[in-house]
């Protein structure tokens, strides 16, 4: 006697499998970004914290390409907090992503819920980047939190500049490129 529940799982297996094999895949922007620079290359952010209060708090965020090869970017995230404690992570961009449904290759990158995008060019670490900006809104516990970040191609991991605002607790928080050193 054939056990139903055993064809049913493989049927079901079957098909899940079948399905992602369909699925539509593209190269990853972050990926490619990072495709774009030599192992060793190291990308430094600040973070400013400014409160209600006029307090500010300063960190650090450096990503140090480790490797690459033709599948994933292995990077390893230092974040040095504002009294100097260090924590390490290592991230891996993988070259190939699944796409969404109704998502398409040239929107891989974009925030899907921006409220406006424009573009413009930075002074950043001593260069000058072209970038594309997006403004997005979201909720925090003070209230509502606005969003712009910048991008570039020219950066690895992309991100130039962010600033973020919530507005029932005035505090704004900065991130900004500091360094690009390339090995």
């Amino acid at each position: 006697m054939i056990n139903l529940r055993v064809v049913v799982s493989s049927v079901l297996i079957s098909a899940l499998i079948g399905a992602a094999s369909q699925a539509q895949t593209a190269e990853s922007p972050v990926y490619n970004s990072w495709a774009q620079v030599p192992v060793g290359t190291r990308m430094i952010q600040k973070t400013v914290s400014v409160g209600s209060d006029g307090s500010s708090v300063e960190s650090r965020t450096i990503l140090t390409l480790q490797s690459i090869d033709d599948d994933v970017a292995r990077v390893e995230q230092t974040y040095v907090d504002s009294e100097g404690e260090e924590f390490i992570q290592v991230f891996r961009y993988r070259r190939w992503v699944a796409l969404r449904p109704g998502v398409k290759a040239e929107d891989l990158g974009i925030p899907a819920d921006a409220t406006d995008q424009g573009e413009e060019t930075l002074q950043l670490a001593g260069r000058e980047f072209k970038t594309r900006w997006y403004d997005t809104v979201g909720q925090a516990e003070a209230g509502p939190m606005l969003l712009r970040t910048w991008y570039s191609s020219e950066v690895p991991g992309l991100l130039v500049k962010s600033i973020k605002r919530i507005e029932g607790f005035p505090s704004t928080s900065t991130v900004e490129l500091v360094d690009l050193v390339l090995p």
